[in-house]
């Protein structure tokens, strides 16, 4: 005996089949820009040292104590804001002979250190601030940078010169291809500020060492990836 199947027409099929749609992915290119400018320096930061020997701790420490706040005067005297002046890295130790460091023996002597940053907000200070710091009893110089006291405005100019950058290299790809550009979809900012000094003449910064500030690095580096058609 036959049996009869049922016979489903494709309309039914589709009917009851859902059907999605994929968006097609966008093609994207990617390419980068950068863009450097050089700085002249605004304001310098200057680190001194202050090693003191006593024989005791209290005579080691009260005498850095005196010999920083002598230094600090000087420095304001010289027109130097307090809250531009910072102390830190406060250390005390002992002082032994040769082959007393096993502790049996009372130590000869005790050395107190201390440190100072100075932010000069006047680059032409530096030399008369390093001077009046030895002067006043610093005996440690522990560095001298140059920098910006506000780098944002710098920093922006030369991201938008690296977008222009970008997008000038990426309508020369595009043409070469024989593609369109179409809307950017992301961009990545890759900038950093200060790679390093430049020669530069002197700034006639006069102390007993001659001192020059030097140029800024400030430079602007961005990958974007642009649709193409």
């Amino acid at each position: 005996m036959l049996r009869s199947l049922p016979v489903l027409s494709l309309t039914t099929l589709l009917a009851s089949s859902p059907i999605t749609a994929w968006a097609e992915t966008p093609r994207l290119m990617s390419v980068s820009g950068e863009a450097s400018f050089a700085r002249v320096p605004d304001q310098g930061t200057v680190r001194f040292g202050i090693e003191n020997r006593g024989k005791t701790a209290a005579d080691a420490m009260t005498s850095s104590g005196a010999t920083m706040t002598a230094i600090l005067k000087a420095l304001n005297d010289l027109g130097i804001e307090p809250a531009d002046m910072q102390s830190s890295g406060l250390s005390l130790f002992p002082i032994y002979t040769d082959g007393h460091q096993n502790g049996a023996i009372e130590p000869d002597a005790f050395m107190a250190s201390l440190s100072l940053s100075v932010i000069l907000r006047d680059i032409t200070k530096a030399g008369p601030a390093i001077d009046t710091a030895l002067a006043a009893g610093a005996n440690r110089m522990d560095g001298l940078s140059f920098g910006l006291a506000d780098s944002g405005p710098a920093m922006n100019e030369a991201r938008a010169a690296a977008v222009k950058d970008a997008l000038m290299r990426a309508e020369v790809l595009a043409k070469a291809a024989g593609v369109t550009l179409g809307q950017i979809e992301r961009i990545r900012d890759n900038s950093s500020y200060n790679e390093g000094p430049r020669p530069m003449a002197d700034m006639a910064m006069r102390s007993s060492v001659p001192i020059a500030a030097g140029e800024l690095g400030v430079t602007a580096r961005v990958d974007l990836e642009i649709r193409i058609d």
